[in-house]
């Protein structure tokens, strides 16, 4: 799966950024900034692979899309937003 620069999410452009210590600043594999539509991922290392920052992607958008469609309850859910974003990659690498 690619990882682009910028994505378009019903209708707004989000760009998408790879940092270096995204994951030792803040702990995370990715996070997304709903108010200047960016989507931060960590970027591959030795301890992350390909196939976990494609999945935290997937997962960023997915809360993207929960929160443009206005399913607030669902933008917090991370469980959900999770296994929903697995699904997803599922489908995707079959394309």
């Amino acid at each position: 799966m690619k990882i682009p620069k910028y994505i378009q999410i019903i209708g707004k452009t989000y760009k998408v950024e790879l940092h270096k210590k995204l994951l030792e600043k803040e702990g995370l594999y990715g996070c997304v900034d709903f108010d200047t539509h960016i989507i931060k991922l960590q970027s591959i290392n030795d301890s992350i692979c390909r196939s976990e920052i494609e999945h935290t992607l997937l997962h960023e958008i997915v809360h993207t899309l929960f929160r443009e469609l206005g399913k607030d309850k669902l933008v917090t859910d991370e469980s959900f937003t999770d296994i929903f974003a697995s699904v997803l990659l599922q489908i995707v690498k079959q394309l």
